[in-house]
């Protein structure tokens, strides 16, 4: 979180002359988001391990066995 802070501290103190500065400033701020998102999707994933459960529910139905009566 400290890093994050430096980072819009030094933004802005910095002088933007060319448009260039600033798209390098939205990818770092893109990038803050994206590891921030990525950290709290971990740590959810983490706790949903601990908890039992065993990762995100399938959208497609189960395969039929072949002992399915039927057949």
């Amino acid at each position: 979180m400290i890093l994050i802070v430096r980072l819009f501290e030094s933004a802005v103190k910095m002088k933007y002359d060319q448009p260039v500065h600033l798209l390098w400033l939205g990818l770092a701020v893109l990038f803050v988001a994206a590891a921030l998102y990525l950290q709290h999707a971990g740590h959810k994933l983490e706790k949903e391990t601990k908890a039992g459960h065993h990762g995100p529910k399938s959208v497609f139905p189960p395969a039929p066995s072949d002992d399915a009566p039927g057949h």
